[in-house]
């Protein structure tokens, strides 16, 4: 379903470049050391055997619903997944780019409130983005997007050899990217989801194709009036659940793959717009109406 509104293409200038992350070091000449290799089957048992089957856990997140070790969070899926990045994004026609909400200011006029709630066997976390229009003026083609950088028994395994599979198709308005986040300059799909340019394809779809994944979800949420609220939820699940009628799963593959997965979906839930007050003219009128008819009651 095309977009109502052009956004900037995905090759633009504007929004490309490296990016640059203390990370980066670790997929450009890192050698993993055959003791490592030799003790992954041992390590695995050990983790599987010392840990809960489903679990998450997490510190606070930020203010405005972003985590993961990158943003002094720590954030753990299962027994041996570990959420490096989290990040909401939050963008309107006005910009070319989208606000990093971890380290840059909400977009003007808007404002966001965040809550998370862990289900009661701790395997599912629902994030919650209620967006609002706080200024007196509509904002136009208003996007949401949901990043998530995540590894999987990472110290056991390396963090390049995982992949991601799709469930589901898309809700109108919905978008989704997997791929290897741009450490290495391979993958676009961090860029692209900062840009709100999601490309709804998975480059990292099965296990011949494992790579360091990352996945994207976003919503195009379109004019947001003032007073006009969006709300936007994430689920996270170590054991598969999803909402919405879209999902991303990820997993490990090799010899020494955990079995743990990462199930990464969302929805867009009902929109709440403002109720316009009545004009002069109109409340004029119905009180011309109400007096017509207490007068004809009399009459009669």
């Amino acid at each position: 379903m095309p977009d109502a509104a052009p956004f900037p293409s995905a090759s633009s200038p504007a929004r490309r470049g490296a990016r640059f992350h203390p990370r980066r070091w670790r997929r450009v000449g890192r050698t993993i050391s055959v003791a490592t290799i030799l003790a992954g089957p041992i390590a695995v048992a050990l983790v599987l055997a010392s840990s809960p089957a489903t679990a998450i856990s997490f510190t606070d997140f930020g203010a405005n619903g972003t985590g993961g070790t990158l943003n002094g969070q720590g954030f753990t899926v299962g027994p041996d997944a570990e959420v490096f990045e989290l990040e909401a994004i939050l963008g309107h026609a006005g910009a070319t780019n989208g606000a990093r909400l971890s380290s840059e200011a909400v977009p003007a006029g808007l404002s966001i409130t965040f809550s998370a709630m862990l289900s009661s066997d701790a395997s599912d976390l629902t994030l919650t983005y209620a967006i609002s229009n706080a200024s007196a003026v509509a904002i136009d083609d208003v996007f949401f997007v949901s990043y998530l950088d995540a590894e999987i028994a990472e110290p056991i395994n390396t963090f390049f050899n995982e992949y991601a599979t799709t469930t589901g198709s898309l809700a109108p308005g919905q978008h989704f990217e997997v791929d290897e986040p741009g450490f290495a300059g391979v993958g676009d799909v961090y860029d692209n989801a900062v840009a709100g340019l999601l490309d709804d394809t998975n480059a990292l779809a099965n296990a011949a194709a494992a790579d360091d994944v990352a996945m994207a979800i976003a919503w195009r949420l379109g004019q947001l009036p003032p007073g006009g609220i969006e709300t936007i939820e994430i689920m996270i699940s170590e054991d598969r659940d999803a909402i919405g009628g879209f999902a991303i799963t990820q997993a490990d593959a090799g010899p020494h793959a955990s079995s743990t997965t990462l199930t990464f979906s969302g929805r867009r839930l009902v929109t709440s717009q403002p109720i316009p007050e009545p004009g002069a003219a109109l409340l004029f009128a119905a009180g011309l109406l109400v007096a017509g008819c207490r007068r004809a009651r009399s009459d009669a």
